[in-house]
């Protein structure tokens, strides 16, 4: 979950931040989650937090565009 996570998040940077943003952020908090549980044979604690923080931007950066329109 966690590099899927990512991996979502990484392609709301680029492609429809609207719906990976979320998506990355919910996975990425869902992998936490699951990892503080089971620490000792889960992994992936780093592709987790970074799905997270950027998701974070992914959904700014939404807002930013929709209130600041392009000149």
């Amino acid at each position: 979950k966690s590099l899927i996570g990512f991996i979502f998040s990484i392609g709301g940077l680029f492609i429809m931040a609207i719906l990976f943003g979320p998506s990355a952020v919910v996975l990425g908090l869902l992998s936490l989650n699951k990892i503080s549980k089971d620490p000792k044979h889960l992994k992936g604690t780093g592709f987790a937090i970074a799905s997270v923080i950027i998701g974070i931007i992914d959904i700014i950066a939404v807002f930013i565009l929709l209130i600041i329109p392009p000149p």
